[in-house]
């Protein structure tokens, strides 16, 4: 039973929750700054957590949606399989998916800098104006636009790469 399921995280600003059956819900927790979600294979949902910085999900097979907390600076989205969508969150600077099968898409989101997006079903990345490191690989026939803030994409061999002055490329072997 982790601390939440034990209502024991009052005055808590980072919890980890890993490996609970229990939890179901994270609810609002006041000054949480960073939480870490680790293989709770029956979390199914996440509250709009105000104040929180920072939020990795870990192969949560049953949570079906990241929620649009204003001003979060980073997402991991990991192996859940269930979430579909990415919310367009103000304020994200780094946003890591992969291997959640289920997103088709990423938003454009105002001021991020750090995208990783692997494995994933999606068919292009939005002109995403600042961003500066795109990693993106296994990502089958994936577009990728004009970004001139781009300084570094890696990607899979074969990937269309856009002719950026500067641009450094590193090919990962498919």
């Amino acid at each position: 039973m982790c601390i939440i399921c034990r209502n024991e995280y009052q005055n808590q600003s980072k919890i980890t929750c890993e490996r609970c059956p229990y939890i179901i819900e994270i609810p609002i927790i006041p000054g949480l700054i960073e939480l870490n979600c680790i293989g709770c294979l029956n979390l199914r949902k996440i509250a709009n957590i105000p104040g929180l910085k920072r939020l990795s999900c870990y192969c949560c097979d049953r949570l079906m949606q990241i929620p649009n907390i204003l001003n979060l600076e980073f997402l991991a989205c990991y192996r859940c399989l269930f979430v579909s969508k990415i919310p367009n969150i103000k304020g994200l600077k780094t946003l890591q998916c992969d291997n959640c099968r289920s997103i088709t898409e990423i938003p454009n989101i105002e001021g991020l800098k750090y995208l990783t997006c692997n494995n994933l079903k999606i068919k292009f990345i939005p002109h995403i104006e600042g961003l500066q490191t795109l990693t993106c690989y296994s990502c089958l026939e994936v577009s990728i636009p004009f970004i001139s803030s781009l300084k570094k994409i890696s990607c899979s061999k074969g990937t269309d790469i856009p002719n950026i002055p500067g641009l450094k490329v590193h090919y990962w072997r498919t």
